[in-house]
């Protein structure tokens, strides 16, 4: 059996926006895009973008805060070239911070809530030989667990918050 491996780690952009503002990568046309850096941190992004002081600054904290209740969209375009004509194609990542939806060529090919987790998906038939778009639409970590709570409509304390947020990795942010 022959394995191909192809790096999609280059041409990434990255943008936020209101939380629970955008649901597929259609409704990411309206917004401003900066060049981003895969695999790193939304941090790092923003640093590199300009937006966010560095973690030296006495202003650090401010400077990130407006960011800590936005989603956070990324995405690039990769060719598909002679994978298209295989049995099986396998997108993985070694980890994807944190819960958020995974989209190829408009399609929602995953939903992922585990920080600490590597996923692998075929995408055997869902890629074109030409550009394909792959769009990751990360949720609000700080506003994520809240509204899980909610929606669970029981007390956080009787879900118990080890069960409920224990794949979460939670922002370094005081609330």
């Amino acid at each position: 059996m022959h394995i191909a491996r192809k790096s999609i780690g280059s041409d990434w952009e990255f943008a936020f926006t209101e939380h629970d503002s955008i649901s597929s990568p259609d409704d990411c046309n309206r917004l401003t895009f900066h060049p981003a850096v895969v695999p790193e941190t939304n941090l790092t992004d923003l640093q590199a973008a300009g937006l966010v002081k560095r973690e030296t600054s006495a202003t650090y904290e401010d400077s990130f805060a407006p960011y800590k209740y936005n989603d956070l969209v990324y995405r690039t375009i990769s060719q598909g070239g002679e994978a298209t004509d295989r049995k099986h194609v396998f997108l993985c990542f070694d980890g994807l911070d944190t819960v958020g939806d995974i989209f190829l060529n408009g399609w929602k090919t995953a939903s992922v809530e585990n920080a600490h987790t590597g996923y692998r998906f075929d995408v055997a038939g869902e890629l074109n030989s030409g550009a394909n778009e792959l769009c990751l639409i990360f949720q609000s970590l700080c506003l994520s667990p809240l509204i899980r709570v909610a929606v669970s409509q029981l007390p956080a304390s009787e879900l118990g918050a080890n069960r409920v947020y224990m794949y979460l990795r939670a922002m370094h942010y005081k609330q």
